[in-house]
């Protein structure tokens, strides 16, 4: 259990810092998802908006505020020493890296390799060290 007098690992702090910054941004890209779907889909990924797509923006940028909100109990789990903030990060970087993997496999987007693939990588092997300090502090 880590309280306010136990100094947490640097590692821990940079998984924390990590998964800060992607929920900020996983937040910030739904929610404008969320007020205004044409703006989101033309001026962030280039692609030209139509009516049918509405429902689409709805969902996708539920799923991202969705995704944000578990990243952020996982910082607060982490900040708690519970086992089960990096296990939430490192199933949420499970989704990104196959996400990332499906999006250039199905639609050749490198980008997607590049992002969401390397970051889903990232946070999972943090999350997966930060979970194993946890549990050596405790035997």
């Amino acid at each position: 259990m880590n309280n306010s007098n136990t100094p947490r690992p640097m590692l821990t702090r940079i998984f924390v810092i990590f998964v800060g910054i992607q929920a900020a941004l996983e937040l910030i890209i739904g929610a404008g998802m969320l007020i205004d779907f044409k703006l989101a889909v033309e001026s962030g990924f280039g692609i030209t908006h139509t009516s049918d797509m509405d429902l689409f923006g709805v969902v996708i940028g539920l799923q991202l505020v969705m995704l944000a909100i578990l990243m952020i109990f996982s910082i607060i789990w982490t900040n708690k020493g519970q086992k089960a903030g990096p296990i939430v990060a490192i199933i949420a970087g499970m989704y990104f890296l196959i996400f990332g993997v499906m999006s250039f496999v199905k639609f050749g987007n490198i980008d997607a390799i590049y992002v969401d693939s390397i970051r889903g990588l990232i946070t999972a092997i943090l999350g997966f060290v930060v979970y194993n300090q946890f549990k050596s502090r405790r035997n």
